[in-house]
């Protein structure tokens, strides 16, 4: 009898088992909810990204998020309208902030199209006694890691305006990070009409061949991952409310165990459509493409290697298909057109100590494809303006030869004082093709 008064009834034990699941479930949930809000506010500050960096690089896919937001691979761009400058904007880094800032200390100012550039729609009708140059290219050619005063763009505008006192002079950049020439190429089809540019300077080379080693020509850098930047954007972005939807915390830790790739994965119907591709601009790298870097580098010995054939052929013949069509549309605008082949880490000599460490620890196995695809593109370009009145081709790939100071940051990116030789190589060369336009 006691024993059955003891006994708790069945319906009341069912209440109380679901109680518990419920105070489990809500503990759990606010848990989760606890450690995602601590995470989405360690990572935003710097001192504490820079301290996940020591152990993984957190702060680089950021970084890549902010920097390449989601768009398609044609069109995309910088994020418009940004201004940098002592900002707490990942970016930040990329476009050093000190002596060559703007006024009101900006470092970087990209326009509403997303380009670093004056704005397009602002530039109305060409004024009688203007003159303008549109550049296109990568990251390079809108100086990444050089401040806002010290650009390409704005060392040339300075050197021109000396040539043509009287004359306003107006620099359009038609380049992005990563961009290969087929960007380029379609940058200059969409916007170049509507800005009348007297001189088209592509500076460029080094992504299309550099790419080339891990991705099909055709696709965009960081293709991996371009199909899920707007996922990362929300990832970055998105209020606490959103958790569910996007959760930081899971993520971070599969970034933390696996790496990007098993983050962002392209869709298999895609993957799969891209593997019908044995060769052509679509067509993956044959196997693996490094080799053994010998230094000093014989840079005549090894331009003549064949064993990177047929696809280094390919890659570069895709390359020149897009600077004739450039060159074809600067024809049909009456614009005089300079193709550029971009300096490079890999042909400089001699190297400072630190571009020799930078290229030993980080570039060594890519530079013998490279120095192949260079000198290519060097016969390529050479021959591509030989029969066309108003198109140049001025070959800066060994530019900083005889220059020991260090000119490189890493394989492509300059100081301030490596756009200023550019500008010193450029500027006579635009002299001669303004020549007749400027006395107008």
């Amino acid at each position: 009898m006691a024993e059955a008064e003891n006994k708790i009834p069945a319906g009341k034990k069912a209440v109380l088992a679901i109680s518990a699941i419920l105070l489990m479930l809500v503990f759990g949930i606010g848990l989760i909810f606890s450690l995602e809000l601590g995470f989405r506010l360690a990572v935003s500050v710097p001192a504490i990204a820079d301290l996940l960096d020591k152990v993984y690089p957190f702060k680089q896919y950021m970084v890549d998020v902010e920097l390449f937001p989601y768009a398609h691979y044609t069109v995309s761009t910088q994020p418009p309208g940004l201004v940098l400058g002592r900002t707490n904007n990942p970016i930040e880094g990329f476009f050093a902030a000190g002596q060559c800032d703007a006024e009101g200390g900006v470092s970087a100012r990209f326009n509403s199209n997303g380009f670093r550039s004056p704005e397009f729609w602002a530039a109305g009708d060409k004024q009688s006694n203007e003159l303008r140059v549109i550049i296109t290219g990568g990251s390079a050619a809108i100086s990444l890691n050089v401040g806002e005063a010290c650009t390409l763009d704005n060392q040339l505008q300075r050197a021109l305006s000396n040539q043509y006192p009287g004359r306003k002079i107006t620099i359009f950049n038609l380049g992005s990070g990563a961009w290969k020439s087929f960007q380029e190429l379609i940058a200059i089809l969409e916007f170049a009409p509507l800005l009348h540019p007297d001189v088209i300077v592509v500076f460029d080379g080094f992504n299309d061949i550099n790419h080339s080693m891990f991705a099909p020509v055709m696709r965009p850098y960081a293709n991996h991952a371009m199909l899920a930047f707007q996922r990362y954007q929300d990832w970055m972005r998105g209020s606490p409310w959103a958790m569910f939807g996007e959760m930081k915390l899971i993520s971070g830790l599969q970034l933390l165990l696996f790496g990007p790739s098993r983050m962002v994965r392209q869709p298999q119907a895609m993957v799969a459509k891209e593997q019908q591709w044995s060769s052509g601009p679509f067509a993956y790298p044959p196997g693996n493409l490094n080799s053994e870097l010998v230094l000093p580098l014989n840079r005549e010995a090894v331009a003549e290697r064949t064993d990177f054939d047929p696809y280094n052929r390919e890659v570069v013949e895709f390359y020149l298909r897009n600077q004739r069509m450039i060159a074809e549309a600067a024809t049909a605008m009456n614009s005089a057109v300079i193709f550029v082949l971009q300096p490079t880490l890999y042909l400089k000599t001699p190297l400072s100590p630190e571009e020799h460490s930078t290229l030993i620890r980080n570039y060594a196995s890519t530079v013998n494809y490279t120095v192949v695809a260079y000198r290519r593109m060097r016969d390529g370009l050479t021959a591509l303006v030989r029969d066309r009145k108003r198109a140049v081709f001025v070959d800066m790939s060994q530019l900083f030869d005889r220059h020991p100071e260090q000119i490189f940051h890493d394989y492509a990116h300059m100081k301030m004082e490596g756009y200023q030789l550019v500008v010193a190589g450029l500027t006579p060369v635009l002299t001669r093709l303004l020549g007749n336009t400027a006395g107008q």
